[in-house]
């Protein structure tokens, strides 16, 4: 986790002068130093700007994670309302995660179970991002199911997962037919009313 504090103490800034520098309140500063809020991206961009010359990888580190995080959650049709919905959170805690708050490993490992992603990946953001295992016997004995290839890795998720994501496809995809057959309707009124004000304006 990048130690914003840490960062400003090795080159002697105050709160209030790191915060002058960034163009942001020192109360913000205090929070971010506290762990309160996530480091947002257009500062860890000042902040490149401000010290190229310092090796900043580990404040890009998070926001890596939160973007790929991002990209895939986006591949696969999930608002973060959808993530916080399978994860029994708020949207904001989501939203936090996704823009660079670091991960706890209690946090790791319960996304990994419900996503199937390497909880070392989201505390890290090193090697391979989602879970790949060979199938075996066992796996096929447990329930286990192998998913398709996505983002080019051999993905394997079990029942309750898979039952999971299906259930939510499923919602979605009924969402989708109402808000369908709501405009048909509406475009069946539309046409009735031109059909009435036609036979109006022909009187």
């Amino acid at each position: 986790m990048f130690d914003l504090k840490r960062f400003r103490e090795e080159r002697n800034l105050s709160q209030k002068a790191l915060a002058d520098l960034l163009g942001i309140g020192q109360s913000f500063v205090s929070q971010i130093e506290g762990g309160k809020d996530p480091m947002p991206e257009a500062l860890i961009a000042k902040l490149i700007d401000l010290y190229p010359q310092d090796d900043l990888s580990s404040v890009n580190q998070y926001v890596n994670i939160g973007i790929k995080l991002k990209v895939f959650f986006d591949e696969h049709g999930f608002t973060q309302q959808d993530v916080a919905d399978k994860l029994g959170v708020s949207q904001a805690a989501v939203s936090a995660l996704l823009n660079g708050k670091p991960f706890g490993k209690k946090l790791a490992q319960k996304w990994g179970d419900t996503f199937g992603i390497k909880p070392n990946w989201l505390l890290t953001g090193e090697g391979e991002m989602l879970k790949s295992m060979s199938v075996n016997q066992n796996n096929v004995n447990r329930g286990n199911v192998v998913g398709d290839n996505i983002q080019g890795y051999s993905v394997t998720v079990n029942k309750t997962q898979t039952d999971k994501f299906l259930e939510l496809l499923k919602t979605r995809d009924e969402q989708i037919s109402k808000n369908q057959e709501q405009i048909s309707k509406s475009q069946d009124q539309i046409d009735r009313l031109i059909g009435i004000i036609e036979k109006l304006n022909n009187i």
